[in-house]
């Protein structure tokens, strides 16, 4: 695999339990995988069970940095960077949201920095940047016509480097900071950035304005006309989840204790959490809810388990990820949770680069990239079930319904269309 995302050390609360899912799963990844077949096998496409049709398009990326596309069912398998030098290992698959293209990161270690690299879902029209810096995390803007990235600066030191590439060759640097999150307005033309303990609104040149000093949290959001960002302070009795609408503000929840974790659906409803350090190893966890701005009820609680991340589907439904931890093992559940009620899916283990390298930040990775079907009607994962077995599962929606493992891989990312 390539540079794991190192968006900052990981401060927030619940960091013990990841840690230790994370030392879990590594243990698991040295598991015989030869039953699972690599792209270049012609018995890529079998899945384990059946599946409805799907739509849209998996990208997958083996543990060896092959990256490919394909159909949810496993089928019409289309390997990327053909031909590209076999030195280098691709990582971070990132759909544009229109659907037609898809960018990665290459590294090596003859290669200096990093190639953001672009082509369509069939690997055609393929087109390269080079970035001097160590490439973690792509989020193209949503006219899918330009990439942001963030990377590591050159030479040991703990800044992060914030750029842009257009034209699918060009990166320029607009800024740097530690740790570093932002959302893209919905324009495509301003970004809304937390770098270190400053929160600001920035162009496409760099410049900007400052907003408020930050709270405790990580990814700043930017949906429609509206900003959702955490301040401590100004007003607040603890943490105060701020909703900026057309220059006006409100604080939806006062007296937060801890970090705040949320992430928004498209029909602006929010789910939440806070997360305090408890008196041991493990976390304490505040209940998961879910709040609608435009309205005074009070926020729906989803669960009183510690979820530890957590994203919204294209129907409102919630995907959440709660940890069974059990002797050596970190098991892992995926919840659904539909508006009224939740159900538990069967318990697996999360691959080790998904695991430490995306659930950590899922508030930022909700934005740029997403498990979902188009649909709604299923999602994709990556892991190992009960019975040893591993690779990218497709989950449709539903109780009662399997999982069905239909390629070998260690990151799924589904297109948004």
């Amino acid at each position: 695999m390539g540079a794991r995302p190192q968006f900052a050390r990981f401060s927030m609360a619940f960091s013990a339990l990841l840690l230790l899912a994370a030392s879990c799963s590594n243990r698991s990844s040295d598991e015989d995988t030869s039953k699972i077949p690599s792209f270049s096998s012609p018995q890529q496409g079998a899945p384990t069970g059946t599946l409805p049709e799907l739509p849209g398009r998996l990208a997958v990326l083996t543990e060896s940095g092959t990256l490919a596309t394909m159909r949810p069912d496993g089928t019409d398998v289309k390997p990327l960077g053909e031909g590209r030098d076999p030195g280098l290992q691709a990582s971070q698959p990132t759909w544009s949201p229109d659907g037609t293209h898809i960018a990665w990161i290459e590294t090596g270690p003859e290669l200096s920095g990093a190639n953001i690299v672009t082509s369509r879902s069939d690997g055609s029209d393929l087109k390269v940047a080079h970035v001097n810096a160590g490439v973690f995390y792509l989020y193209w803007d949503p006219m899918s016509s330009r990439i942001a990235y963030l990377g590591n600066v050159p030479g040991g030191q703990e800044t992060i480097q914030f750029g842009v590439v257009t034209e699918g060759t060009r990166a320029q640097v607009l800024d740097t900071g530690q740790p570093y999150y932002f959302s893209w307005s919905p324009s495509g033309g301003q970004f809304l950035v937390h770098a270190g303990e400053q929160l600001r609104v920035i162009n496409l040149s760099g410049h900007g304005r400052s907003i408020a000093k930050p709270g405790e949290f990580q990814a700043p959001i930017w949906s429609g006309p509206t900003k959702f960002f955490v301040l401590e302070g100004n007003g607040c009795h603890g943490q105060c989840l701020v909703i900026t609408s057309v220059g006006r503000a409100q604080a939806f929840t006062r007296s937060l204790r801890g970090g705040v974790r949320f992430v928004v659906s498209g029909d602006m409803l929010i789910a939440f959490q806070t997360t305090e350090s408890g008196s041991g190893a493990a976390p304490d966890f505040g209940s998961l809810k879910v709040f609608q701005p435009s309205s005074r009820l009070t926020p729906s609680k989803v669960t009183d388990e510690p979820a530890i991340a957590f994203f919204w589907g294209p129907r409102n439904d919630l995907l959440y990820l709660t940890p069974e931890i059990s002797g050596t093992d970190a098991w892992m559940h995926w919840n659904v949770w539909n508006g009224n009620e939740s159900f538990q899916l069967p318990r697996i283990l999360l691959s080790p680069a998904y695991f430490q390298g995306y659930v950590p930040f899922f508030d930022q990775y909700a934005q740029s990239m997403t498990l979902w079907s188009p649909d709604g009607a299923a999602f994709a994962y990556p892991g190992r079930n009960e019975a040893g077995d591993q690779g990218i599962w497709i989950q449709q929606a539903r109780k009662g319904v399997d999982p069905v493992r239909i390629a070998a891989g260690e990151v799924v990312a589904w297109s948004p269309a």
